[in-house]
């Protein structure tokens, strides 16, 4: 019988596929496993910052319950004593050449006693770039497929941007780099050659808040591998950005923002009809914040037949432009965003929902919850919806059954994996401390919002068993423990709750304490921006 142990390429990319829990499984199955199955321990390797600020530590503190293996790996706080749980420095150096994912972002001391021993990098992800920083690049020409630098988003007031000195000629130096992402960072190129050369390599390049400091020279040579541009508040001297899109003939996705918000259009719809353009391969497109019209959003999607990703919140886009979606891609757009676009109506959120049948993500201001009553969505891929209910005091009394139309539709989406609500009749939680009102008691200010009881159709939503990540900060929830039992019982998979399930704080920690502990794994949030301080920690 032949050794299977033999087969170790077949053997790591099917353990691969395994989570961190299963894989501490499999090394305990015996000496053998154990050896063969360890090094996939270290192929993604975390070392965090030293200091995390107080706000952070508390929303780390009310998920201390849920921490998962990956989050122990990742060097999280460990409980309110402010360690943190690393290997030992001989381990870390024992077991060096086997990470191919490095993520540095604080424990200089680890890092320096690792980075002698990492020749094997794929993938460097850092806020730093420091002396330490060079020998480890030089040491991974050969293998570094992916490098990015950006400021800590876990920012100290005052945090001054990334200098990167000769970074281009390190970058130009790797032989199998493909993707390079720059946050927040100033960078020069004494020579100006090379960040054309380097750009001729990569497949993907992301520049958001950052400054090239020299004007990079004029190009003869077309970059035709990159397929990925970010150009997101960024400053390149002398080279006129519509310029550099001229050189990326085969480029598939582009995202193209200013500090003020004002784009050059008229250049940008040139360039879209010329020869050099690469409509014919632009599928996603981002123009958030820009101050576009209707009319030129019209004519941007008109020049792009192969559009599938548009974003495009916080801006002018409308009903004109709705119309040309509809009647050009309809039946190819997986993805559409048009939150805070003061523009877009009920009329048009409902249009796109009946009309894009291959949406997979779907994000708008307000739909109607009469039109959802009458007419059924073709979008029943979705995998992520953001949008606000409206009109509830306009369906058929009486009130329970009314929210049924709601719920009903809502449960045709069984892929759905992200769902944000919001209530267009929701007015600011009153204070904690006064008596809650019952939903649809008569209040003025919860007369018309979605009632999240399963006597008013939640219970349809059992059909969402794909369902990981609830957002409820817009709507007013005081959930019956009969609600949370269900939710306990129909959506074991869920891990993010963001918003309140109940008005008052004693009951809306005692419900959430029962979630988190009936619903492995899961993690409870009072709003997004305590969601986005935990995603900033990991």
């Amino acid at each position: 019988m032949t050794n299977p142990f033999r087969h170790l390429a077949t053997i790591h990319a099917l353990a691969r596929n395994l989570d961190r829990a299963s894989l501490l499984i499999c090394l305990r199955v015996c000496r053998a496993w154990y050896r063969v199955l360890e090094p996939l321990l270290w192929h993604d390797f975390w070392l965090l910052r030293n200091n995390i600020p107080a706000d952070y530590l508390v929303v780390l503190q009310r998920n201390r319950h849920s921490v998962t293996h990956n989050d122990v790996r990742q060097g999280l706080f460990k409980e309110a004593s402010g360690r943190r749980l690393y290997p030992s420095p001989a381990s870390i150096q024992k077991n060096a050449q086997h990470i191919r994912r490095l993520f540095y972002y604080g424990e200089e001391h680890l890092f320096k006693q690792l980075a002698p021993f990492c020749t094997q990098l794929r993938y460097l992800e850092t806020a730093r770039y420091g002396p330490e920083m060079k020998p480890l690049l030089l040491q991974n020409l050969d293998t570094l497929q992916t490098f990015i630098c950006k400021t800590d988003p876990v920012k100290v007031a005052g945090a001054e941007p990334v200098f990167m000195e000769w970074i281009w000629k390190y970058l130009a130096e790797m032989k199998v780099l493909r993707i390079v992402e720059l946050d927040s960072v100033i960078l020069s190129d004494y020579e100006g050659s090379k960040f054309g050369i380097v750009c001729r390599k990569l497949t993907r390049l992301s520049l958001v808040d950052s400054k090239l400091i020299e004007r990079p020279k004029s190009e003869t040579e077309d970059f035709m591998n990159l397929k990925s541009l970010v150009l997101d508040q960024s400053y390149i001297p002398n080279l006129g950005q519509l310029e550099l899109f001229q050189l990326c003939p085969v480029m598939e996705s582009l995202t193209w923002k200013s500090r003020t918000g004002a784009l050059p259009i008229a250049n940008f719809l040139v360039y879209l009809s010329s020869d050099k353009s690469p409509a014919a391969h632009l599928a996603k497109l981002d123009l958030s914040t820009s101050k576009i019209t209707d009319e030129d959003f019209v004519q941007i999607i008109q020049l792009l037949p192969q559009l599938t990703h548009l974003q495009a919140a916080k801006t002018l886009f409308g009903s004109a432009a709705t119309q040309a979606l509809l009647q050009g891609q309809s039946h190819q757009m997986q993805m559409i965003n048009l939150l805070d676009c003061p523009d877009v109506t009920k009329v048009e959120t409902q249009a796109l929902l009946q009309g894009c049948s291959a949406l997979k993500v779907f994000y708008a201001p307000v739909v109607s919850a009469v039109g959802m009553l009458g007419n059924k969505w073709a979008c029943t891929a979705l995998e992520e919806l953001d949008v606000s209910i409206a009109d509830i005091d306009q369906l058929p009394a009486p009130s329970f059954p009314r929210h049924r139309a709601v719920y009903s539709q809502l449960s045709e989406l069984v892929h759905l994996r992200v769902l944000r609500l919001g209530d267009c009749g929701f007015t600011p939680m009153p204070d904690p401390r006064a008596p809650a009102a019952a939903p649809n008691s008569g209040s003025p200010q919860l007369k018309y919002v979605l009632d999240m009881r399963l006597d008013s159709g939640l219970g349809l939503l059992s059909t969402l068993t794909q369902l990981r990540e609830l957002d409820l900060e817009n709507m007013h929830a005081a959930m019956e423990f009969g609600t949370l039992q269900w939710m306990a019982q129909n959506w074991r998979g869920l891990r993010l709750l963001v918003g309140c399930v109940h008005p008052l704080e004693q009951q809306r920690n005692l419900s959430n304490d029962f979630l988190r502990e009936f619903i492995p794994g899961l993690k409870t949030f009072l709003s997004r921006k305590e969601l986005q301080m935990w995603r900033e920690l990991q």
